[in-house]
Protein backbone atom coordinates (compact mmCIF):
# COMPACT_ATOMS: atom_id res chain seq x y z
CA UNK A 1 0.00 0.00 0.00
CA UNK A 2 1.09 3.77 -0.68
CA UNK A 3 1.46 5.97 2.30
CA UNK A 4 1.46 9.60 1.85
CA UNK A 5 2.75 11.09 5.46
CA UNK A 6 2.54 14.92 5.89
CA UNK A 7 4.45 16.30 8.19
CA UNK A 8 7.58 14.75 9.48
CA UNK A 9 8.36 15.07 13.06
CA UNK A 10 9.05 12.19 15.48
CA UNK A 11 5.69 10.68 15.06
CA UNK A 12 5.42 10.64 11.51
CA UNK A 13 9.22 9.59 11.28
CA UNK A 14 7.99 6.86 13.27
CA UNK A 15 4.61 5.86 10.97
CA UNK A 16 7.16 5.72 8.35
CA UNK A 17 9.57 3.80 9.53
CA UNK A 18 7.13 1.10 10.96
CA UNK A 19 4.93 0.93 7.55
CA UNK A 20 7.87 0.63 5.94
CA UNK A 21 9.07 -2.25 7.63
CA UNK A 22 5.21 -3.41 7.58
CA UNK A 23 6.06 -3.72 3.49
CA UNK A 24 4.21 -0.01 2.50
CA UNK A 25 5.51 2.28 0.32
CA UNK A 26 6.25 5.61 2.11
CA UNK A 27 6.05 9.17 0.52
CA UNK A 28 7.11 11.91 2.95
CA UNK A 29 5.31 15.19 1.54
CA UNK A 30 6.92 18.16 3.09
CA UNK A 31 7.05 22.30 1.82
CA UNK A 32 9.31 25.24 2.05
CA UNK A 33 11.44 25.41 5.45
CA UNK A 34 9.42 21.74 7.01
CA UNK A 35 11.24 19.81 3.73
CA UNK A 36 14.78 19.70 5.73
CA UNK A 37 13.09 17.77 8.20
CA UNK A 38 10.85 15.50 5.31
CA UNK A 39 14.45 14.52 4.26
CA UNK A 40 15.93 13.34 7.43
CA UNK A 41 12.59 11.38 8.11
CA UNK A 42 13.15 9.95 4.62
CA UNK A 43 16.78 9.26 5.76
CA UNK A 44 15.49 7.27 8.70
CA UNK A 45 13.61 4.74 6.43
CA UNK A 46 15.21 1.43 5.94
CA UNK A 47 13.86 0.42 2.59
CA UNK A 48 13.39 3.17 -0.62
CA UNK A 49 11.40 6.23 0.59
CA UNK A 50 9.84 8.68 -1.86
CA UNK A 51 10.73 12.12 -0.69
CA UNK A 52 8.48 15.07 -2.52
CA UNK A 53 5.82 18.17 -2.36
CA UNK A 54 2.93 17.84 -0.38
CA UNK A 55 0.50 17.63 -3.38
CA UNK A 56 2.77 14.99 -4.87
CA UNK A 57 2.44 12.76 -1.89
CA UNK A 58 -1.25 12.59 -1.50
CA UNK A 59 -2.28 12.37 -5.14
CA UNK A 60 -1.38 8.80 -5.77
CA UNK A 61 -1.37 7.89 -2.39
CA UNK A 62 -4.03 4.73 -0.62
CA UNK A 63 -3.65 6.59 2.79
CA UNK A 64 -2.79 10.03 3.53
CA UNK A 65 -1.77 10.56 7.27
CA UNK A 66 -1.24 14.25 8.56
CA UNK A 67 1.19 14.84 11.28
CA UNK A 68 1.76 18.52 11.46
CA UNK A 69 0.74 21.45 14.14
CA UNK A 70 -2.81 21.91 14.27
CA UNK A 71 -2.62 25.80 12.88
CA UNK A 72 -0.71 24.06 9.92
CA UNK A 73 -3.78 21.42 9.60
CA UNK A 74 -5.80 23.25 6.99
CA UNK A 75 -2.26 24.73 4.60
CA UNK A 76 -1.24 21.07 4.79
CA UNK A 77 -4.78 19.84 3.64
CA UNK A 78 -5.26 22.65 0.86
CA UNK A 79 -1.70 21.88 -0.54
CA UNK A 80 -2.08 17.66 -0.48
CA UNK A 81 -5.17 19.04 -3.23
CA UNK A 82 -8.56 16.56 -3.49
CA UNK A 83 -8.20 13.87 -0.77
CA UNK A 84 -11.75 12.08 -1.87
CA UNK A 85 -11.68 8.52 -1.73
CA UNK A 86 -8.42 8.10 0.34
CA UNK A 87 -8.17 7.02 3.79
CA UNK A 88 -7.14 9.67 6.21
CA UNK A 89 -5.67 10.07 9.66
CA UNK A 90 -4.99 13.49 11.12
CA UNK A 91 -2.85 13.44 14.34
CA UNK A 92 -1.84 17.18 15.06
CA UNK A 93 0.88 17.79 16.87
CA UNK A 94 1.63 20.71 19.27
Amino acid sequence: MKIAIIGAGSVGTALGVSCSRAGHDIVFGGQGSKLGDATAAANAVERGVVLTTVGESAGPAEVVVLETPWEQTETAVAAAGGLAGKRCSIAPTR
